[in-house]
């Protein structure tokens, strides 16, 4: 957390990807002030090998990490000053143990091999949750709760509209 989104000030977004080194540092970080906030408030991902060695390195380490980071993408002084800074470990959870969205390996023809399985119900099994939801123009709304929400009230019209037919007949 910062003062300011001191990146807005500049035009930048507040968003980071990274898809060059994953070993060695974070893969993505997201502008997450919110909306009525004078503060800025950014949140930052580290996975597999660097997500293991950040969580051997001290609070205080894994903060002055974080900040060089955004500094190296912004190039800003402000990114080296946190006004806080907190950790959340995904792979502690109970029931996760892992990351806090899902990653579903291609199939040959670069469609996921679980993904569109599981939006076909088979028999009298349906599927709902973060990691199904499809939006109109295809695309993949994993591992957020909206999605989880959206499939939860699609399946539910689905099965009432079946319900009422079997009851009419």
């Amino acid at each position: 957390m910062y003062k300011k989104p001191f990146w807005m000030e500049y035009n930048f977004s507040g968003s980071i990807f990274n898809a060059v080194n994953l070993d060695n540092t974070f893969y993505v970080c997201m502008d997450n002030t919110p909306p009525d906030s004078n503060l800025g408030v950014l949140v930052c991902f580290a996975q597999d090998k660097f997500g293991n060695h950040l969580a051997s390195l001290s609070h205080e380490d894994r903060r002055d990490v974080t900040a060089k980071f955004v500094h190296s993408y912004y190039g800003k002084v402000e990114a080296l000053e946190p006004l806080w800074y907190t950790d959340f470990d995904w792979a502690g959870q109970e029931g996760i143990e892992g990351g806090c969205a899902t990653f579903w390996p291609p199939q040959m023809d670069g469609a996921s091999t679980f993904g569109t399985s599981l939006n076909e119900n088979f028999k009298r099994t349906s599927w709902i949750g973060s990691d199904l939801q499809v939006d109109g123009d295809h695309v993949y709304r994993r591992g957020y709760v909206d999605s989880a929400i959206r499939t939860g009230r699609e399946e539910a019209k689905r099965l009432v509209a079946l319900l009422e037919d079997k009851a009419s007949e």
